[in-house]
């Protein structure tokens, strides 16, 4: 059956089974900001207001990138006095080993756990790709000796009888420069507005359009069967819902690409009213952000399986996130806990 890029089109595609009888997902944000670790303890996205204030106290440490080049609040602080001013964020791909990645005891876990499948940050919004990619020069055929985090990721989720979902952030702040960061102005003092990507010519944004198109299709096409992929923020139609399909006929896409999709994800905050149609409410076993952070604290295993129940009451899904170690390690609490 073809697809095109509408939203009934997509409606009409054939629900698998083996997501119907799953119940339960984990989410797994590992990356180069697994390496500095940090946030400040503040508020989650939807309980302040999203203001300069909560950019420069950033609570995510997937966004260390970002809360460092404000120029002031406790991730720059941190980032100072640790590494030093002039230290840059790519810096951190030099000290990113990996040493201790085994997906496999991931896998078994997470399989003992009782979920389904389990879906890992290939890129997120700092740009650097857990595979080596063709396509831009931000990734792990530059470093980690070409190593393919996402290839071993793929086949130990095979191995344990568990469905694999991609996720892939099509903002990047490594190619476009400053996106969603805020500016200090030496002439007046702090002023909040947002700073300016790279110039957007026509040449740059063909340039950002074929890198992403180009990343998205190597996902797609270099492991076999993935049953689902889960954008960050829009794709810009640098692929489209009938070239996914044509590649993987049977995958699952959420709404964050194209603005319509197969589920809605709600985040970190259980929907008030009942989403139309498929959804996966996502949220951290942890208080902090998605990425690691060394200052987490864990909530109660009683609490996961609450959510859990709220999701499934409404015929939707709870996917849990982890934050692994630079090394590759789980904190030894969410072992713990997902036992």
């Amino acid at each position: 059956m073809k697809y095109f890029s509408n939203l009934d089109s997509i409606r009409s595609h054939p629900l698998p089974k083996w997501y119907d009888d799953c119940k339960l997902g984990i989410f797994i944000h590992w990356g180069l900001y697994s390496v500095p670790a940090f946030a400040p303890k503040s508020g989650q996205l939807g309980t302040i207001e999203l203001d300069e204030r909560w950019f420069a106290n950033n609570p995510y440490a997937e966004w260390y990138y970002n809360s460092v080049k404000i120029g002031h609040g406790p991730s720059y602080d941190y980032h100072v006095n640790t590494y030093g001013k002039d230290f840059a964020y790519e810096g951190f791909a030099d000290m990113w080993k990996a040493e201790h990645f085994d997906p496999q005891s991931w896998a078994k876990l997470f399989k003992k756990a009782g979920a389904g499948y389990v879906v890992l940050t290939t890129k997120h919004h700092d740009g650097f790709a857990l595979w080596p990619s063709e396509y831009g020069d931000f990734n792990t055929k530059q470093m980690l000796g070409g190593r393919d985090l996402v290839g071993e990721f793929v086949q130990a989720c095979r191995r344990n009888h568990l469905r694999v979902g991609l996720y892939y952030s099509p903002p990047d702040w490594h190619m476009e420069q400053d996106y969603m960061s805020f500016a200090r102005d030496e002439q007046v003092g702090i002023d909040f507005e947002p700073r300016e990507p790279k110039e957007m010519t026509p040449e740059f944004v063909e340039a950002e359009r074929a890198y992403r198109r180009g990343q998205i299709i190597e996902l797609l096409t270099r492991y076999g069967q993935i049953d689902m992929f889960w954008f960050d923020g829009s794709c810009n139609m640098a692929v489209t819902p009938e070239e996914v399909r044509a590649l993987q006929p049977a995958i699952l896409c959420n709404d964050r690409g194209w603005g319509y999709g197969d589920f809605v994800c709600p985040e970190c905050s259980f929907p008030s009213t009942r989403p139309r149609g498929r959804f996966q409410y996502i949220h951290c076993l942890s208080d902090g952000g998605w990425g690691y952070n060394d200052y987490e604290i864990y909530r109660p295993a009683g609490w996961m399986i609450g959510e859990l129940g709220k999701a499934r009451s409404w015929g939707g899904h709870f996917v849990a996130n982890v934050g692994p170690r630079a090394d590759g390690t789980l904190p030894e609490i969410y072992y713990y806990r997902m036992k």
